[in-house]
């Protein structure tokens, strides 16, 4: 009961610190837009909303999050509502779902209802997997010919063409495969292959492609890992004596670029004002205390592109040193080979105006990694997202498609 009550009530205090940085959100955008605030008194275009109730900005901002108080209560049976909160974005743009790219609550609200499709059509494909793997590619077309001339042309027009394979090559005739079917249970008894042929002219072919993603799923479980089960290909690897220099030259090399962040589908950019606090003494001093080296620290500041690109988000939450809920500060932790120690880093990110911007960089061994994100980070003034050392670990397994990036 009391553990009931403590997730409860961690619950609402993620709720409530994301809805206070909603509606500081709506709030600056309205103000920043030159004559809105004349717009809201005047404007006719809201006619469902009492003008008394709409005459200030903080009228509009309230009348905003009672429709997204609205789309929360709708969505609480796909995910929690502190979850749901937190994709919510500036001018009340979400992140999609999956991909993490802005979308419109509309949009949102159609990718939920895609989710859910593609879910219904895999637990489909589950329950006719038997079948298919009875079916598909063993009918000899021959065996159609005599009783269902038109069966085998209208297959094909379908995109059943693969159900077919020659009895030269091993190919089956249809009415044995109904018969081992029943056999089977896989179809009622008695109906042979008249009823074979019917049920297949009221099913869609199977997607293969679903194949292909799991043997991507399988090769991922296969690929050797490091100590703590991260692929070594989301590893990255600090070797060797890295001077000043060679971290300048690197981080020059970034300036201006989008840094793709495959594990949560966003970018990032590294430009003159991080570049020096990457490798700031202030930075290099925290992976010392840790017990690394400057010159190990060095080369993550060097490397942060790679450690970048397969991190993931930690905490999320208002910025504390500013004391502003509009300022977010994003912790994320990427794997580690230092000199052949396994290790992490931990990688403070803040959004501005123009996007996510990477600000510092921090070697951590697992006992470090696991007291932070138990004790919190000292830049965070409220979180909105506080993952576990299991949940983090678990999220850097997690398979990716590249493509899916977004700037952010």
């Amino acid at each position: 009961m009391l553990a009931e009550q403590a997730q409860d009530d961690a619950e609402r205090s993620a709720i409530d610190a994301e809805r206070t940085r909603i509606e500081a959100e709506f709030r600056q955008a309205m103000q920043s837009i030159p004559g809105l605030r004349a717009e809201v008194k005047g404007t006719t275009s809201l006619t469902d909303i009492d003008v008394r109730n709409r005459d200030t900005i903080e009228s509009a901002v309230a009348y905003n999050m009672s429709l997204i108080d609205s789309l929360a209560a709708t969505f609480s049976k796909y995910e929690k509502a502190s979850d749901f909160y937190s994709r919510i974005s500036t001018r009340g743009m979400m992140f999609h779902p999956q991909n993490g790219r802005l979308v419109t609550p509309q949009e949102y609200a159609q990718a939920v209802e895609d989710i859910e499709q593609r879910e219904e059509d895999l637990a489909r494909e589950e329950a006719e997997r038997p079948f298919w793997d009875l079916v598909w590619h063993r009918v000899d077309p021959e065996s159609l010919k005599t009783d269902w001339p038109e069966a085998v042309k209208d297959f094909r027009a379908r995109g059943l063409g693969q159900l077919f394979r020659p009895a030269s090559k091993g190919g089956i005739a249809i009415d044995e495969i109904a018969d081992e079917l029943e056999r089977r249970n896989l179809m009622p008894p008695g109906g042979g292959a008249d009823a074979l042929i019917e049920k297949l002219k009221e099913m869609s072919p199977p997607r293969r492609r679903r194949s292909r993603r799991l043997r991507y799923g399988q090769e991922l479980a296969q690929e050797e890992k490091n100590s703590f089960g991260v692929p070594l290909s989301r590893v990255t690897r600090i070797e060797g004596n890295v001077t000043a220099k060679d971290v300048e030259i690197a981080l020059e090399e970034l300036a201006g670029q989008d840094l793709p962040n495959l594990i949560e589908g966003i970018t990032a950019q590294v430009n003159s004002k991080q570049r020096g606090k990457l490798n700031s003494e202030k930075a290099r001093n925290k992976s010392l205390d840790n017990g690394f080296t400057h010159a190990e620290h060095k080369g993550i500041a060097k490397n942060i592109a790679q450690a970048w690109k397969w991190a993931a988000e930690a905490q999320r939450g208002p910025d504390r040193k500013n004391n502003s809920p509009d300022l977010i500060m994003h912790k994320y932790v990427a794997a580690l080979n230092v000199n052949g120690q396994d290790a992490f880093v931990w990688i403070t990110a803040r959004e501005s105006p123009d996007g996510l911007r990477l600000y510092s960089v921090e070697l951590m061994n697992e006992e470090k990694l696991r007291e932070t994100v138990n004790a919190g980070d000292n830049d965070i003034a409220t979180y909105v997202r506080n993952r576990s050392f299991e949940e983090i670990l678990s999220r850097l397994n997690r398979p990716v498609n590249g493509q899916e990036t977004t700037r952010h």
